[in-house]
């Protein structure tokens, strides 16, 4: 994961990754989970300290609505 990938959260919401801290920056020698900064996409919203492991990397690909919740790839 890397600063700019559109990311899905643990709740479904679609967000981009602003800012990645690894766990030797603020707990040196220890590891632990990376936060990350995330914006959300629907209200811009910045929500700092998310966890990395409660977020999934979209692929990018582009997708088609097809109907009753089912979606083809292009």
């Amino acid at each position: 994961m890397k600063v700019g990938d559109l990311v899905k959260t643990h709740q479904g919401n679609m967000a981009f990754v602003k800012e990645i801290q690894h766990p030797d920056e603020w707990k040196p020698n220890q590891s632990g989970p990376e936060w990350i900064n995330i914006v959300f996409v629907r209200t811009g919203y910045l929500r700092t300290g998310y966890p990395s492991e409660w977020i999934v990397k979209v692929n990018g690909k582009l997708r088609k609505y097809v109907g009753k919740g089912r979606y083809e790839s292009r």
